[in-house]
């Protein structure tokens, strides 16, 4: 079947077997002349018509911006989280999905990974640094909380131009 020059409609239907198929009209470029080109689904319908979901972006405690905005779920939480499980939100209360995840993967930052929580942790090394500062005990249990939003952006603007600077000048490992 050709189209007609008043016929110019994307065609969507099923071929004898049943298989969906997809005709698209296309115009030669000099001139007027409408030809159509089909295309058939590979392997046939599929009944089920499976999705999935899931997530492949997921940071956690050891990313320095989710640290600075207060996510303290380790990579272990995210995986139960995304498995159905129950875990802690820093809020205080419990998250749950309704059901698990088909996928899931997750993506800290390599540069820097955990600094931000060390930083944070005033007992450790990395936290006697001036930059570190505005970690200090950022996400402890009674500083989550929308008071500490600006503290929160504060931390995460400074601390990569100051930390990379202590590496540069050999301050830091």
């Amino acid at each position: 079947m050709a189209c007609s020059n008043e016929d110019r409609s994307l065609a969507i239907g099923s071929d004898e077997s049943g298989a969906p198929s997809v005709r698209f009209p296309t115009q030669d470029i000099f001139g007027p002349d409408y030809t159509l080109i089909e295309r058939e689904s590979p392997g046939g319908p599929n009944a089920s018509r499976n999705a999935y979901f899931g997530d492949l972006h997921v940071h956690t405690t050891y990313s320095f911006d989710a640290f600075a905005f207060g996510t303290i779920a380790t990579p272990a939480d995210a995986y139960r989280y995304a498995r159905g499980e129950v875990i802690r939100h820093p809020g205080g209360f419990d998250v749950q999905l309704r059901q698990p995840l088909d996928f899931y993967a997750v993506t800290d930052h390599a540069m820097f990974m955990g600094a931000a929580r060390s930083a944070a942790d005033t007992s450790s090394e990395l936290s006697k640094f001036d930059f570190a500062e505005g970690l200090h005990d950022l996400n402890a249990p009674g500083n989550i909380n929308l008071s500490s939003v600006p503290r929160r952006i504060a931390a995460f603007s400074g601390l990569l131009p100051k930390l990379g600077a202590a590496v540069a000048e050999g301050r830091l490992d």
